[in-house]
Parts: C-alpha cells; sequence; structure tokens
C-alpha cells in the first residue's frame, strides 16, 4: 500500500489499513545519529507499507520533545508533541472502526513501539537480537507477548528477550489507562495491548531486509490471531 502521511508539527501519521488492527509507533526515529533510533524512520514506513498497519513518527529529536516519556509540563514542545501523537492515535483508532461508545477499544488492538538498542550479549554471551517489553504484563498480556516472541523467534531464528534490559515505559501505559496528569486523556483501556520493540543495531543495519521481513510476517501473524480472538469473542457474545 502507498503511505501517505498526514502532517502536524510535531508528528505525521497514516491510518492505515482498516481492517488491520496494528499500530507502528517511531518516537525516536527523528534526529542525528546519536539521539535518534536509526532506521527505525525507514522500518516503521516500510512495514506500514507492506502490513497495512497504521504508522506515528516524531518529527523532532528525543533532546527536543521526547514521546517515549512521560509529558514534562516545563517544556512546551513536550506538552505539544504528546498532544499531537494522542490526536494522530485516535485518528487512526477511529479510521479503524476501533473504538466503542466508551471510547475505549472494542476488541484486541496491538500497538507497537519501536526503539533501537545498541548490540548486547545475554549472560551466555549470545547476541541479544530483540527485546520486548510489556513492564512485567501491566501494558499487554502474557499469552500476546509470548506469542510474538515465539513468531519472531522461529522467523529468523533470532534471540528474543521478554522484560530484560527494555521493560516498556510509564508513558506507553497512559495508552491504556490514562494519564492521571491530563484528566481528559482516558487511555484506551486493556483491549489495547502495547508491546515496546527494542532491534539491535546488527538487524538494523547488516540485516535490514531479513528483518523488516521477519517483522512482517510476525504483523500478519498476530493479526490473524488478533482477528481470530475478536471473532471468537463475537461469536461467543451471539450465542
Amino acid at each position: 500500500m502507498k503511505v501517505n502521511y498526514k502532517y502536524m508539527d510535531y508528528v505525521r501519521y497514516w491510518p492505515g489499513d482498516s481492517r488491520i488492527q496494528v499500530i507502528i509507533d517511531a518516537p525516536h526515529c527523528a534526529g542525528e545519529p546519536n539521539e535518534s533510533d536509526e532506521r527505525t524512520l525507514e522500518l516503521s514506513h516500510d512495514l506500514a507499507e507492506v502490513t497495512g498497519a497504521g504508522v506515528i513518527q516524531s518529527l523532532v529529536p528525543r533532546t527536543l520533545a521526547d514521546l517515549n516519556r512521560d509529558i514534562d509540563f516545563s517544556n512546551a514542545a513536550s506538552v505539544q508533541a504528546h498532544a499531537q501523537q494522542r490526536k494522530a492515535l485516535s485518528h487512526i483508532l477511529r479510521h479503524k472502526n476501533a473504538i466503542n461508545g466508551g471510547k475505549e477499544v472494542n476488541n484486541c488492538f496491538l500497538y507497537i513501539s519501536l526503539h533501537g538498542m545498541k548490540n548486547y550479549f545475554s549472560a551466555d554471551l549470545v547476541p541479544i537480537d530483540i527485546e520486548l517489553g510489556t513492564r512485567w504484563g501491566a501494558l499487554c498480556d502474557e499469552d500476546t507477548a509470548q506469542y510474538l516472541k515465539v513468531v519472531l523467534g522461529d522467523s529468523g531464528t533470532y534471540n528474543v528477550l521478554l522484560d530484560n534490559r527494555f521493560i516498556g515505559t510509564k508513558c506507553l501505559y497512559r495508552h491504556i489507562n490514562g494519564d492521571p496528569r491530563v484528566p481528559s486523556y482516558k487511555g484506551y483501556g486493556r483491549n489495547f495491548k502495547v508491546i515496546q520493540v527494542e532491534l539491535s543495531h546488527d538487524l538494523r543495519f547488516n540485516y535490514y531486509s531479513t528483518t523488516l521481513k521477519a517483522l512482517a510476517v510476525a504483523i500478519a501473524s498476530i493479526q490473524q490471531s488478533l482477528f481470530k480472538s475478536n471473532k471468537n469473542r463475537l461469536h461467543a457474545m451471539i450465542n
């Protein structure tokens, strides 16, 4: 699909295919190499194009406004950037017909916060390729997280760790349960599942094509899983 971005001052976004219940957020994709998660801009774009997932990308470096941290109310750019990110998220969810009358997500929906990390090694000196963060289940249920872990591990024989070094930030939880410092932002409820995905430097630079393919396969697989889960839930409600 051709990606046609809608622009704001601090973020740009694309709603994606209305049938795909996945959003990719790249909060650290902008700025100089020393302040950005390099290649997450291209990767989030390419994944959206291939899979039809919605995408949100920061247009400013984290040194100006960090969308992966709670709002800094002493920084006007931070306040505005977060407001625009949340507005983009709302537009995408509405485009995908994912919100009910109570303004919560109707059925299971996956939000991927895409990041880049340095090359790290586990205790047994095996390279860590991918880390998934759920804040020990606060952001996403264990079944969904483990499913994504297995799919990614199998798709590229990657070493994938869950809630290890990068567990997912508190600000991601605001999308689920609301932001107490911004009473108007209520969040989208427990059906809105959030996972922070950290990719090693090698995967983003030396194996970009295979990484893109593996992530696209994982998104397609989890979309199918979400579709089945939502269909079964609807069937249970009817019967």
